[in-house]
């Protein structure tokens, strides 16, 4: 299947604390992912006004997550061993030029020689 076609997780839209687009089977030759045909992502957030940390801003948010999920080269393959999870704290700020989210994460379960990333920052909205 085509890259294109595939699926890829890590990042700030997917499992935050890992990675943009790091996680699954990797090519043996440059370690680079190679996605999958079949994606699970799952998100759980708590969020609250700033005004609950004394920032008196009516488009500020502050939340806690947690994030799951995992990709599986082949469908017939799908083995939950791959599922990652990571939990952290977000605050979006909805400014005149677009929203804006800065993410810390903890990966909670991950495997040795996931490419992990704490702090991720994003501009825009996810699709």
């Amino acid at each position: 299947m085509p890259f294109y076609k595939r699926f890829f997780e890590g990042g700030s839209s997917s499992v935050r604390g890992f990675d943009f687009n790091s996680l699954g089977a990797k090519y043996t030759s440059t370690d680079k992912p190679k996605g999958g045909e079949l994606s699970w992502i799952s998100s759980l957030a708590i969020g609250a006004p700033s005004k609950f940390v004394g920032i008196d801003n009516d488009n500020m948010r502050i939340s806690l997550f947690a994030d799951g999920g995992l990709i599986s080269e082949k469908q017939s393959s799908f083995d939950l061993n791959d599922f990652r999870a990571s939990s952290g704290l977000a605050l979006s700020w909805l400014t005149p030029i677009g929203p804006i989210g800065v993410h810390y994460a903890i990966p909670l379960i991950k495997k040795e020689g996931d490419e992990t990333s704490s702090f991720q920052f994003e501009l825009g909205t996810s699709f």
